[in-house]
């Protein structure tokens, strides 16, 4: 029973509750009124979010219908859609969350790092029955500063869902803070309770510090004894508010506050609402408490009694259904209702097909009368496909083949009036969605009966058959998921023209532009002064500065291009997928001066890449590592049978490091093998399996950073799996410095600050609210510091210039909502940098000029919404022209210079 004072379940059997030792009453039969939450007080976009764990097939019918329901109630000021509360008092269990199946343990874990890092420990774990959905919370405590967080975890999805931070104090404040959405209740002063959505974690607990530090009181730690019944006083008056003011009404009433009839809680579940009452001693009964026995409903026990009364009333309550025969359930009536689907469209094409070849004799534009007669046809016998054979023989032709038969509740064929609503029902489905949520009734109902059977009380029986069950599912799964891939295949073109990257604005004056309009841009390479270009007509070289073509090849057509890492060099790789076979590719090494193939080969790799420089080149795919030299000669492979698969590959370092992550979803953390490979023989020098670390930057000459999943740095020598040094924190580094006169760089560069590369000892921090946007032959180019949640975003500041070796701040400049820079020029007096800048719904692209004599910055506007790569924009000052490749198109602009 449940504990008045706060709210906890305890065992029948108990005299005083478990946690507060307040007395116990047991209440016989618990009668309380079910409270339904107005959802329109709820923003449209809190509804639509806390849909985002649900399985997606359930979001495309209910999603729409939520945002329908809610603009036409929001408009008309009444409830609509709702959640259930079970009564004006709270419960609550004891459980424990390590046991749970149904918790997601990363996102439980991720909150419980943070909680942890910041002094909290386990208090208890609760499940919450005062939502019909219910939910779990784990209710964490800082005993230092005397404050409480509650991690609220939805039970449909197992994710944590939001947080609390709460605290009491001495002046008997309630001082509570939740990153999520609530209802507007009015509370009191000593109940300072808000709801801030979107909130980080860090951002929400620094929020809750500083509300607590101005209630003015100090906070106290409460034992559970005490902070339960408390918790359950709020939670009871919050409820009883949200009754008084307007956001919660009992069922059936409206908000205008009438009176209706309480509903009952289930005797046996009381955190479930009563459905039914048993016909033998009229307890009330929830969903999962009531059998359907005869013309009536029943509890457990009476059923057992009225079975053994007149063992032979089962059968006669549908007395008709033959022997060994069931009920048919939703997969075989699905796929009999395929069958149908398809035999009605295939007529109906066929009558279309003859209609239109017959008139065309006759007619030149008969097409519009083939359609119409077509579309009358097709109503027309619809309605007496779906109403004359259910009525004379009791199946379609799919439920023939299928061995399904409607019977009535007498075991009769459907009457007239049946046959007649139920193909009504399947008309109307096809003009709205909505009736369509009828169907999903089959996979609920014991009879298997879906809104269309239960309104013309006709029942589909089958002979059981797992294996034909088996199959139609198995048939429905494919046609699904081949009808997904149809539609997102025809959709995806639609949703790209809405795309603001494909809106593109470019205000530059252009000279040049490739390819031309016949030609579709397949790939590109940027190599020195000519940009290699494959499109589905040809492969061709152009100048980046005039945008002459120096040669073209029809045959090298539709291919992957690779430029070498150096950039150097005149050799280039090109990937090519067979006409034939797609998941066959071919290797091509092409002289980028003329166009000639040097050499060519088969590739084994499935879905291959290619990374190549001035030694070898190097083929990888999921699971296998192929290495070539620059003759076309196969030096070696590797191939891995393992289920780790190659996500990762880095050649920086002279040899090989691949990072093979398993792809098994029953993993609950993403395990990793480290293999580093000898570059010119394919031997393994060593290889760490089931490694915490994970590949980050590589600065080269034998170098790596690793980061671990604990959120530590490390630096590691390669050759010799020797770690140089490690930083308890994700320091990110992102650059590096190297000394000219030694083969180990000297300056690591991260987002926040400056290392020396031998210790990893901190040289200087940038400014705070900042962080490191690109590097410049002399100066750190400092945006304002994005944090998680606007990272794409980006952040309103200014743009800062800091000294490269000794961190000194040199100049500031205007303030503007940076995303990104990058350096993409550079000269003796000028550095040109690559910017983009948010403003409002679209992103734009400048060129920003800056004087290294004066640092003085100019900008120059250069288009919107462009997607820039910025490794390959090419600024030419003496031209004044600015290269930019796309992957729409490659083209020269004009770029205005000022005047000095």
């Amino acid at each position: 029973m449940y504990c008045q004072n706060c709210g906890i379940y305890n065992p029948d059997e108990s005299k005083v509750c478990q946690i507060c030792r307040t007395e116990l009453v047991c209440e016989e039969k618990p009668d309380e009124v079910r409270i339904s939450v107005d959802l329109t007080q709820y923003p449209l976009k809190a509804l639509l979010r806390s849909w985002r764990g649900v399985n997606p097939l359930l979001m495309i019918f209910f999603v729409p219908i939520i945002t329908l329901l809610w603009c036409f109630r929001k408009v008309f000021r009444k409830p609509f859609f709702t959640t259930v509360m079970n009564g004006c008092h709270p419960k609550f269990h004891i459980s424990c969350l390590e046991q749970a199946e149904v918790v997601h343990k990363k996102s439980l874990n991720a909150a419980m790092s943070f909680l942890t890092q910041k002094g909290f420990e386990l208090f208890a774990d609760l499940e919450d029955f005062n939502m019909s959905q219910g939910a779990f919370q784990r209710l964490m405590a800082n005993r230092e500063k005397s404050v409480f967080a509650t991690i609220h975890i939805t039970r449909a999805t197992g994710k944590v869902s939001y947080i609390t931070f709460s605290a009491i104090t001495r002046d008997k404040t309630l001082v509570s803070l939740s990153n999520t959405y609530g209802i507007p209740i009015r509370y009191p002063k000593n109940l300072m309770i808000r709801y801030v959505p979107d909130l980080s974690l860090n951002a929400l607990y620094e929020e809750f510090l500083r509300c607590l530090s101005q209630a003015g009181s100090e906070s106290v730690m409460l034992p559970l004894g005490k902070l339960l019944p408390l918790t359950y006083k709020v939670s009871c008056f919050s409820i009883q508010s949200g009754l008084r003011q307007g956001f919660f009404f009992t069922k059936g009433a409206e908000k205008s506050g009438e009176q209706s009839d309480s509903a009952s809680t289930c005797f046996f579940h009381p955190f479930n609402a009563a459905v039914r009452k048993c016909s033998g001693c009229g307890t009330a009964l929830c969903e999962a408490c009531y059998t359907p026995w005869g013309a009536h409903d029943y509890c457990e026990k009476c059923l057992v009694s009225k079975k053994a009364e007149s063992p032979e009333q089962e059968k006669a309550s549908l007395p008709g259904v033959p022997e060994g025969f069931g009920f048919a359930g939703f997969g075989l009536r699905s796929a009999a209702a395929l069958i149908d689907i398809s035999f009605v469209c295939l007529l109906t094409a066929a009558v279309f097909t003859g209609i239109y070849y017959s008139a065309s004799f006759y007619a030149s534009k008969c097409f519009p009368l083939s359609v119409l007669v077509s579309q009358i046809f097709f109503v027309g016998f619809s309605l007496y496909y779906l109403t004359v054979p259910a009525r004379r023989f009791g199946r379609t032709l799919g439920q023939k083949m299928l061995g399904l038969q409607m019977i009535d509740r007498d075991g009769n064929l459907p009457d007239t009036v049946a046959a007649v609503i139920r193909a009504a029902y399947h008309l109307f489905s096809c003009l709205f969605i909505f009736p369509m949520i009828g169907y999903l009734f089959i996979l609920f109902r014991k009879r298997k009966q879906g809104f269309h059977d239960q309104l013309s009380d006709t029942f589909v029986i089958t002979m059981p058959s797992r294996a034909k069950s088996v199959i139609s599912w198995i048939a429905l799964f494919f046609i699904f998921i081949g009808a997904g891939g149809f539609g997102v295949h025809k959709i995806m073109p639609i949703i790209t023209m809405f795309r603001s990257d494909f809106k593109q604005e470019m205000a530059l004056e252009q000279k040049w532009t490739y390819p031309d309009d016949s030609d579709k841009l397949w790939d590109y390479a940027v190599l020195g002064d000519r940009c290699i270009v494959s499109t589905t007509a040809c492969l061709s070289a152009l100048d980046t500065r005039t945008g002459e073509i120096l040669w073209t090849a029809g045959n090298l057509a539709a291919t992957s291009v690779y430029a070498p890492l150096e950039k150097e060099g005149t050799r280039l790789v090109l990937l090519k997928a067979d006409k034939k076979e797609e998941k066959k590719f071919g290797l091509f090494c092409i002289d980028s001066e003329s166009g000639a193939v040097l050499w060519e080969s088969a590739v084994e790799a499935e879905e291959p890449a290619v990374i190549f420089d001035s030694q070898s080149v190097l083929v990888h795919g999921a699971d296998l590592v192929q290495e070539y030299d620059l003759n076309g000669i196969l030096l070696w492979e590797q191939r891995f049978q393992d289920k780790f698969k190659i996500e990762y590959i880095e050649t920086a370092n002279k040899n090989i490091l691949l990072a093979r992550y398993s792809d098994s979803a029953t993993d609950t953390e993403m395990a990793t093998t480290l293999t580093y490979i000898e570059r010119f023989s394919g031997k393994i020098r060593w290889e760490e399996k089931n490694s915490v670390h994970h590949p980050g930057y590589a600065p080269g000459n034998g170098y790596q950073f690793f980061y671990k999943d604990k959120g530590e740095t490390a630096l590691m020598y390669m050759p010799e799996q020797k770690f140089v040094w490690e930083s308890p924190e994700n320091i990110l580094v992102t650059a590096h410095d190297e000394d000219k006169s030694s083969a180990v760089p000297f300056r690591f560069y991260t987002w926040k600050s400056g290392l020396l590369a031998g210790h990893g000892a901190k040289i200087f921090s940038y400014p705070p609210d900042t962080q490191m946007g690109c590097l410049t032959d002399a100066f750190i180019v400092l945006l304002p510091e994005k944090t998680k949640g606007n990272f794409r975003q980006g952040v309103r500041g200014k743009m800062l210039l800091a000294d490269k070796i000794t961190g000194e701040l040199k100049a500031s400049y205007e303030e503007d909502t940076w995303l990104s820079v990058a350096c993409v020029a550079e000269d003796a007096s000028a550095i040109y940098l690559l910017a983009r800048v948010s403003e409002s719904n679209a992103v734009n692209s400048e060129i920003l000029l800056i004087n290294k004599n004066t640092l003085e910055l100019k900008r120059i506007y250069l288009g919107k919404n462009i997607p820039l790569p910025k490794d390959d924009c090419k600024v030419f000052p003496q031209q004044q022209l600015v290269f930019i490749p796309t992957s729409v198109n490659i083209g020269g602009y004009a770029l205005p210079l000022p005047q000095n």
